[in-house]
């Protein structure tokens, strides 16, 4: 009997069930989507002042936008939102709730509206129940500034969800210009799509200017015009200032106040304002006195026209006359001293002549395609009157080292315990792309500029050993010395905003507003995107019925993967059964 051959029994069995199987997959093969979410913020600045903002707390320009398609996250949307101004105390209960009637802005899909014009708005008037915030308890100037908001948009269709913001500021003051920033563009917009979910943020921030050094000093409870005069001395060479002072050919200032105070005091010593103690220096000078002797006792006065209108002792004109050099010595000494306070008082603490920012984050399917970036060119630099160069991330590095060194330089000259006073990050970025919980994720983040004043422990001891210090020796004690009425009148006032400030928490019984730290940060920028990849099956297939016995047409191909997947077990279990029929006993025919 003929053998039937079991390999090409069983590839065609293996075929078959090949096909058969295959064409279910076809039928429930799955789709890769992703869903996600990206989220941007921003705030311009930030001021804590206190522990924590107890004293004062102060945020402008804060605006956050959110795209997502993820039901995880939210029901999908999208918004973007702008807050113009927020400011609160736990010590002046009257800051607290004034910039709740600020307009603020939102575009919001669905549910709102997917596009806002914002108009302009000026911080300094206030507008309705806002008749405080250009002024407060005798402050002028709180805060300053005008809020441009062009426009916020918000999207969700069938290709996603998106939200953008464009806003700019001009012209920020913070009493009176304590803090000051000239000009802010700011530009956001978030995307969240089944391809990938991205953030894009841009800033551009133009002449920010942080205290000057007069104001810092008031901060901690000590005012220039208080310091002992080598102190002062010290920071006009370490700053090379010195040659803007009228020093007529002293080698510093030290050295010439030391000459002119060394003649005002002969002077005082001498003449009292009494005729005999003018009349023993008349006869001390051989020429005055042989000039004065020929004048009688007594001079007539006349007037416009001619006419004898009194008669003086002639002492008397001395006395006038020795006066005038003595007022015109005391004016000298205090023109001297008050430009060396105006040189050192006004000097910016930290001065940024603008800068361009950058953060951009995408989340993809793959790790490989998600990513984060953050760019930013920053112009010059002036700190204490030290003009540094503009800098890109490359060489922040270095600038920072610089900028800290001068600034620790220059406070440990009025204290060694002051040298880190200030802490100081600029163009401070972080970037991160990773996997987590099924997402993966993108972050960029920036602040341009952070700087925190963390005053020494016994600051107050400080203090009051550098005022017992200048007792003698400051400008003011030197003018009192000199016989010049009111001298704190006659120096210019410096660090006065702080001194508003001061005033204004009063009820903390603080000499100093800084005594209790700052903390301030401007330009904090970030954006996120995180994008899940999920498996999205087709319907799952219906099988046809099983076929009638008596139906002769041919089975239907197509999706009637029920037939298929029989006849595949059939097939398989073919060559088991031609091999056994193979290995039968042969009759004997």
């Amino acid at each position: 009997m003929k053998r039937f051959p079991v390999r090409a029994t069983a590839a065609a069995s293996a075929f078959f069930v090949a096909t058969a199987f295959s064409g279910i997959g076809a039928a429930t093969a799955a789709e890769t989507r992703g869903v996600g979410t990206s989220k941007a913020t921003f705030s311009l600045l930030s001021l804590d002042l206190g522990d924590g903002g107890s004293l004062l707390n102060l945020d402008v320009l804060l605006d956050d936008a959110l795209s997502t398609i993820d039901s995880l996250v939210a029901t999908p949307n999208a918004f973007s939102k702008l807050s113009p101004l927020s400011l609160t105390s736990s010590v002046v209960p009257a800051l607290n709730g004034i910039t709740a009637g600020l307009p603020s802005f939102e575009s919001r899909t669905p549910g709102g509206q997917g596009e806002v014009k914002g108009s302009a708005f000026d911080f300094s008037k206030g507008t309705g129940n806002l008749p405080l915030l250009g002024a407060l308890g005798g402050v002028t100037g709180l805060v300053g500034g005008q809020l441009i908001p062009t426009s916020l948009t918000s999207a969700l269709d069938d290709k996603g969800a998106r939200s953008g913001l464009d806003a700019a500021l001009a012209n920020l003051s913070v009493l009176n210009g304590i803090l000051s920033i000239k000009s802010v563009s700011n530009l956001l917009g978030t995307s969240a799509a089944s391809p990938a979910s991205a953030g894009d943020r841009g800033v551009k921030i133009d002449a920010i200017s942080v205290l000057n050094l007069g104001e810092l000093l008031k901060g901690l409870g000590l005012d220039l015009g208080n310091l002992p005069l080598p102190i002062l001395n010290d920071l006009l060479k370490n700053l090379n200032l010195l040659g803007g002072l009228p020093l007529a050919g002293a080698p510093d200032l030290l050295s010439a106040v030391t000459n002119l105070t060394g003649v005002i005091d002969g002077l005082l010593k001498t003449v009292t304002g009494s005729s005999g103690v003018v009349t023993e220096l008349v006869k001390s000078v051989p020429v005055v006195s042989g000039l004065v002797g020929t004048l009688p006792t007594q001079l007539p006065v006349l007037g416009s026209g001619g006419n004898l209108t009194s008669i003086i002792p002639t002492t008397n004109l001395l006395e006038g006359t020795v006066g005038n050099l003595l007022t015109t010595l005391q004016g000298t000494l205090q023109g001297l001293l008050g430009g060396a306070l105006n040189l050192l008082g006004n000097l910016p603490l930290l001065k940024l002549n603008g800068a361009d920012v950058n953060v951009a984050t995408k989340a993809g399917r793959t790790l490989e395609d998600s990513a984060a970036t953050a760019v930013a060119n920053l112009g010059g630099l002036n700190v204490l009157g030290i003009e540094l160069p503009g800098v890109d991330l490359a060489s922040i590095g270095n600038l920072v080292n610089t900028v800290t060194s001068t600034l620790s330089g220059v406070l440990s000259l009025i204290d060694p315990s002051l040298a880190k006073l200030i802490d100081l990050k600029i163009l401070n970025k972080v970037t991160d792309v990773s996997t987590a919980g099924g997402y993966n994720k993108a972050l960029a983040s920036f602040d341009v500029l952070s700087l925190d004043i963390n005053p020494p422990t016994g600051i107050l001891n400080v203090v009051s050993g550098l005022l017992n210090a200048g007792k003698t020796t400051s400008p003011l004690a030197l003018l009192g010395g000199a016989g010049v009425a009111q001298p704190a009148a006659a120096l210019p006032l410096i660090g006065g905003n702080m001194g508003l400030l001061n005033g204004l928490l009063n009820p903390t019984g603080l000499v100093g507003a800084l005594l209790e730290g700052l903390s301030l940060k401007i330009g904090t920028m970030q954006s996120t995107s995180e994008l899940a990849a999920t498996t999205v099956a087709d319907p799952a297939p219906v099988l046809p019925a099983a076929p009638a016995p008596q139906v002769t047409e041919l089975p239907r191909t197509g999706t009637d993967t029920g037939a298929f997947a029989a006849i595949a077990a059939v097939l398989a279990a073919l060559p088991l059964g031609v091999r056994r029929w193979n290995r039968r006993p042969l009759s004997a025919d």
